[in-house]
Parts: structure tokens; sequence; C-alpha cells
């Protein structure tokens, strides 16, 4: 199970990625890797995850969004060969890609709408800064619980 934490800021309250470790660390269970956490705009998203597949040895957030992006995802894909065709993988670059990372490269290219393109039971997050708006998303048949 993956701990996923946000926090969104007002103007001139608390520091958000303080706020988001301390959510992190609050859930923490045995076997979770240390919390990565992002911030843009003052938005913080957090990722503490536990390791299950090969590919969740890879960093939880894609280092090709734009930098005022935040995303962050909890799950499995079962149509990974199909979105990585969609975004122009080629089948060694998806091979070293998490399925957080194809999901995000899909949400770089297609925004809200690359949602249902993507099959199985997940749950994100993504905040884009430039234009100050959160999406959250699962899986239409997806278990993962989603509070906001």
């Amino acid at each position: 199970m993956t701990i996923i934490a946000g926090v969104w800021r007002q103007a001139g309250e608390f520091d958000p990625a303080h706020r988001c470790a301390a959510m992190l660390n609050a859930a923490r269970g045995a076997g979770h890797a240390p919390a990565e956490i992002e911030v843009s705009s003052g938005v913080a998203f957090g990722c503490r995850l536990r390791p299950i597949l090969a590919e969740d040895s890879f960093r939880f957030r894609s280092p090709a969004l734009r930098p005022e992006t935040l995303f962050a995802f909890d799950g499995r894909l079962d149509n990974r060969d199909e979105i990585a065709a969609w975004i122009g993988l080629s089948a060694g670059e998806s091979s070293r890609c998490s399925d957080a990372g194809l999901a995000a490269l899909a949400w770089d290219r297609g925004g809200v709408e690359s949602t249902a393109r993507l099959l199985g039971d997940f749950a994100l997050a993504a905040w884009d800064g430039r234009t100050r708006q959160l999406a959250i998303a699962r899986g239409p048949l997806s278990m993962r619980a989603l509070y906001l």
C-alpha cells in the first residue's frame, strides 16, 4: 500500500511541505520507503511507497512533467502497453517506468481526459500550478479510497 498526502495552503499560512511530511509520518507503516515530497505554487504532494513490483523502485514522480505539475498515483495499470504506445514510449522505455510514471506521462499528454484511457485499480491526484486546478480520480471499479 502506498500512502499519498497533499496539502494546499492559503497565502501566508503554514509550510505545505512540512505539513505534508507530518501527515505522511503519522500514517507510516512497516516496510515503507522514506517520504518523497514535491512542492509547487503553495501545494505539496507527498508519497511514502511500500515497493511491491520491480517497477516500484523507480521514482514516484516522473521528471518529464512540467515543473508546475504535481502528480501522485497509487495502484496498478492493467493496460501498460496501450498507455505506453499512446504516449510514444518504446518497449524498453516503458519497462523502466513504473505504473505511476506511465500514468503521470499520460496525464502530461492528455490531462484529465487521459484518465478515461487508464484501466486498473488506481487513484490519482494532479495539481496544475499554472491554472491552479486540482483533479482527483480513481478507476471506475477501484477499491482505492479518495479523501478531500
